[in-house]
């Protein structure tokens, strides 16, 4: 399968496009074909490695040592579910999902295996996918905001697809690169300017 692979810390131009194994779901996870990703602060800082110098051992020894650990990055993605390992439950082939992929990364593939227990769920049926990838981290924030603001204990707070789908929380998207303009989006993202997010198309 195609990715794009981080092989050493530096400017967007340490992207590359490469060939890499197709994963196969383990017991419990599910294979998903990414239809889009996005490019986020967390990104931009694994690829340069830009830390405060006070952090620089333990992000070295957390992200790698003379390289990302995770040479794929990505934290968001939506896409198709293409298969499914033994016991899994929730999703079945063919079900639309967006996720977090988190500290796994692994989102700049045309596939991507994620334990169907984690921070995956089905699509809003409003959205397509690219305005749903850009969904998992910043409505995480946002929950997580209005959990502090007094909605905690005995409170009934809807999932981010139920307030998507009522019309309480939309992603907004600044800019679309197609997949091989990720160095180009690295770039854009770096500068530090955009207004929303910004998601990559996959083939």
């Amino acid at each position: 399968m195609k990715a794009i692979v981080c092989m050493k810390y530096g400017p967007p131009e340490a992207l590359t496009f490469e060939d890499v194994e197709k994963p196969v779901p383990k017991d419990g996870e599910i294979l998903v074909k990414v239809r889009a990703t996005t490019v986020t602060v967390a990104d931009i800082r694994v690829r340069s490695f830009t830390v405060p110098p006070s952090f620089w051992l333990p992000a070295r020894l957390a992200l790698g040592l003379t390289r990302p650990r995770n040479p794929i990055l990505g934290v968001e993605l939506a896409g198709t579910v293409e298969s499914v390992g033994r016991h899994v439950k929730r999703f079945q082939v063919g079900d639309k999902v967006f996720a977090a992929t988190l500290r796994g990364f692994g989102a700049y593939a045309e596939y991507k295996c994620l334990r169907e227990t984690g921070p995956i769920c089905l699509m809003p049926s409003n959205l397509g996918f690219t305005e749903a990838a850009a969904l998992p981290i910043g409505a995480r924030t946002a929950m997580h905001y209005l959990k502090k603001a007094g909605i905690g204990k005995g409170s009934k707070v809807l999932e981010i697809k139920d307030l998507v789908e009522a019309g309480k929380l939309k992603a907004v998207i600044d800019r679309v690169y197609p997949f091989d303009s990720m160095v180009e989006a690295h770039h854009y993202v770096g500068k530090g300017h955009k207004k929303g997010n910004v998601a990559i198309t996959m083939p």
